[in-house]
């Protein structure tokens, strides 16, 4: 199912299974890690106001992985909010 979450007055999120997370997801989710990445929202050198681009941090360790648009991703890479992030291969996805 889908949710919103309001994040207008964080400078970054993370996102996992362990209940300290900004956005926490079910423990029934194996494909995420307890602390599964991070987006910080920080100035990107191509950001721009009309397209803002935001860093997202990988801190995930685990095999099942990081991917953005389709694609895996090992390190921090710049996402727009058009760019859609899935935590594991067949986990859930953010937009």
């Amino acid at each position: 199912s889908e949710q919103t979450f309001d994040v207008s007055e964080d400078l970054s999120i993370t996102i996992g299974r362990e209940a300290t997370n900004k956005i926490v997801v079910a423990d029934t989710e194996i494909m995420v890690s307890r602390k599964h990445a991070t987006i910080r929202f920080a100035s990107t050198f191509d950001s721009t106001e009309e397209n803002p681009q935001y860093e997202l941090i990988i801190v995930d360790s685990s095999s099942n992985g990081t991917f953005v648009n389709g694609k895996k991703v090992n390190q921090s890479v710049p996402v727009t909010d058009e760019d859609e992030i899935q935590l594991g291969e067949k986990g859930p996805k953010l937009k």
